[in-house]
């Protein structure tokens, strides 16, 4: 085996070995909102305002509501998965991110992950590893022309 070969060889399987590194690690993270709102304590907020700016193709909404630990108005992640957005003044059941404690993700609302979620992180992680493969192998394919 020439030293082109085993170059390209070992890139290509080295860029293989990454996407099947990545690609399940990614997984793992989708339903990290899930546990999250399913294992910290519920804190009842009260609404301060309600955004809901439409563009030409959705409506994507904005809820204030009072932070529970700094009484400072904060959004809420998971505004846009409401049916119903509240009104003003009304309270909403909420968890804080204990990492982070300026989120705050509304518990009334799925944070399970959808199929479209799951196709594209394998998208995202492993068609990058399977191109790079590609391109790695296509170029040290390449003959060369011998110089005359």
């Amino acid at each position: 085996m020439t030293w082109p070969t085993t170059l390209r060889t070992t890139a290509a399987t080295a860029a293989l070995l990454a996407g099947l590194v990545i690609t399940p690690i990614a997984l793992s993270r989708l339903d990290d909102n899930q546990r999250l709102v399913e294992t910290q304590p519920i804190r009842e907020v009260e609404v301060v305002a309600v955004y809901s700016p439409r563009t030409i193709y959705a409506t994507m909404p904005t809820v204030m509501v009072r932070h529970p630990d700094t009484s400072v108005p904060t959004a809420v992640q998971g505004a846009e998965k409401l049916v119903t957005l509240p009104a003003s003044g009304a309270y909403v059941p909420v968890v804080v991110d204990p990492d982070d404690r300026t989120n705050l993700f509304l518990t009334t609302v799925d944070w399970s992950p959808t199929w479209f979620d799951y196709t594209a992180t394998t998208a995202a992680t492993a068609l990058p590893a399977l191109t790079l493969a590609a391109l790695v192998s296509g170029i040290f394919t390449q003959r060369r022309k011998p110089v005359e």
